[in-house]
């Protein structure tokens, strides 16, 4: 079997902080204040090796917020390049061990430590599936095949 890359994009687009008046607000964002929602999602096939997430941040001062995939916390500062700012947007990426996401039903949440003030737009989880590498037969191969 061969392996194929695929992604699902969760879109957040909200507020985490203690003030709903701290930030900006933009169209279309909601203030939610400890914790994104709980965002689900599905993989068909069965994921294979090591994964990554990429987070699309604004204005995030502090790298020790919890990432949590299926309950399992998968931040960890020291492991991933960042970028902090006030009023800056930052993309994080994060690796995922093997073994974190599973076939079916996927969980993903983002909890606020300290007294740090962000958006979180939206999060790509990435990883890797097998794929069945039988060829498709195109129309004029059906036409002429033998047999």
């Amino acid at each position: 079997m061969a392996l194929t890359a695929n992604f699902e994009n969760i879109i957040f687009n909200e507020h985490l902080g203690d003030d709903q008046g701290d930030l900006p607000t933009f169209n279309g964002m909601t203030f939610v204040g400890e914790q994104t929602k709980l965002a689900n999602f599905t993989l068909e096939g069965t994921p294979k090796g090591k994964g990554y997430l990429l987070l699309y941040l604004w204005s995030i001062q502090d790298l020790h917020h919890k990432i949590e995939i299926n309950n399992i916390d998968v931040s960890n500062a020291a492991e991933f390049p960042h970028q902090l700012g006030s009023e800056k947007t930052a993309t994080w990426v994060i690796p995922l061990d093997e073994n974190v996401l599973k076939k079916g039903d996927n969980t993903l949440r983002i909890k606020r430590t300290g007294n740090d003030n962000f958006h979180v737009y939206n999060v790509i989880v990435n990883w890797k599936e097998e794929v069945n590498n039988t060829p498709r037969q195109g129309l004029l191969g059906r036409l002429f095949s033998r047999g």
